[in-house]
């Protein structure tokens, strides 16, 4: 809603995100220049930029990076005599987040489309694969995509004798669906049946 108690009007908190996104695209940026810099044999750069980082976000990647950059270092200190061994130290070279901003778990529900999807290459009218991926769908805020899936592909084909639970539960999905676009009283009929 656009107020609630407590909270920042509506139009705060779309600034609030959207500020927020820009932030996360540069963080992501600062870690990718840390792990070049570091890569690179830079490491009093890779340093400031790991630390100014971690100011502003504690993470056990960042950690670990810090870490290997200090060992890094402390290696130019030693001669090549003592150096017998080749050391396998390990760069956190995993982003943090995605660049695109997405959140582990949109792209965890991403995964599972994926999944749903082999599952449907194997048997396309496998309807519970549908109402699963509708689902994610659903979680990722893509309603158009889920609600055809419910409408188009689970309830206009679902054989009440084999997927009579799957068409009851397309049902609850759907109403779930409507009440996200604001439809309450289609809503109530889906959720009614």
């Amino acid at each position: 809603p656009d107020s609630v108690p407590y909270y920042p009007v509506l139009s705060d908190r779309i600034e609030m995100t959207k500020r927020s996104i820009a932030n996360l695209k540069s963080f992501i940026e600062v870690f990718e220049m840390a792990n070049y810099l570091t890569i690179t044999g830079k490491y009093k750069e890779a340093m400031a930029y790991y630390q100014y980082k971690l100011q502003r976000y504690q993470s056990h990647k960042i950690y670990n990076n810090i870490g290997l950059v200090s060992i890094l270092t402390a290696l130019r200190e030693f001669t090549q005599k003592e150096l017998v061994f080749e050391y396998p130290l390990e760069l956190e070279n995993e982003p943090i987040f995605d660049r695109t901003g997405e959140t582990r778990r949109d792209s965890i529900l991403k995964a599972s489309i994926r999944y749903f999807d082999f599952a449907l290459g194997m048997d396309p009218n496998y309807l519970p694969a549908k109402l699963n991926k509708a689902i994610a769908w659903t979680l990722l805020g893509e309603l158009e995509k889920a609600s055809y899936f419910c409408e188009q592909e689970i309830m206009e084909v679902a054989d009440t004798a084999q997927y009579a639970k799957t068409l009851y539960d397309a049902w609850v999905l759907d109403g779930i669906i409507l009440a996200k676009k604001g439809k309450k009283d289609l809503a109530k009929g889906m959720f009614e049946k």
